[in-house]
């Protein structure tokens, strides 16, 4: 979305994701308003032993397709606890690759930004085939990077009978942001 706002051929209006880009590199860009939050999950498999992102090291993660959000997030975490291509191995897989990858034990871990409410999200939280990394550093990471804030999934919030999550689980949200060309019309503005 970023990109095509920038090209401006025949987009004038986007959401994009908090953090995909530098401000000053986009001067013809204006962002209008934070809309709502979308969470970072990580997917491990059910036997994974991982208790935090450097745990990844050297495992199978699928991080999203080439210029995507979601790979965009990924990677920056993933480098800060010094995980790169180099050391593991970094698969462009997102939706419904990485789902039935990591469901079916064939890859470690994979990232997605999503609701709670997606049906992907929905099915990995309630298969009992897969389990989700809790970000116990996530207060670290939002310090690190302001456009990143700090969401609790409530214990038992998708499933109360089921107790699905069964403990709170911390995750990373970055904001989407309604973002517009700056040759947008300002009455256009004040209508949105």
């Amino acid at each position: 979305n970023l990109e095509l706002l920038q090209k401006g051929e025949g987009v004038d209006i986007a959401f994009v994701q908090g953090g995909v880009g530098e401000p000053a590199s986009m001067p013809n860009l204006n962002s209008l308003a934070s809309l709502y939050f979308e969470p970072l999950w990580v997917f491990l498999r059910a036997d994974a032993a991982v208790q935090r992102l450097s745990d990844l090291r050297g495992k199978r993660i699928a991080v999203g397709q080439e210029g995507s959000g979601t790979r965009s997030l990924a990677l920056l975490l993933l480098k800060e606890n010094r995980i790169d291509e180099k050391s593991t191995d970094l698969l462009p897989w997102d939706g419904e690759k990485a789902r039935s990858s990591i469901k079916a034990g064939e890859i470690d871990a994979a990232f997605f930004v999503a609701s709670h409410t997606s049906p992907l999200v929905r099915s990995l939280l309630e298969s009992g085939e897969t389990a989700m990394l809790s970000m116990e550093r996530a207060e670290a990471y939002t310090r690190l990077h302001r456009f990143l804030n700090k969401v609790v999934l409530p214990q038992g919030v998708i499933d109360l009978h089921e107790n699905v999550p069964e403990r709170d689980v911390h995750l990373l949200a970055a904001a989407a942001t309604l973002v517009v060309r700056d040759a947008f019309h300002p009455a256009l503005i004040e209508l949105l």
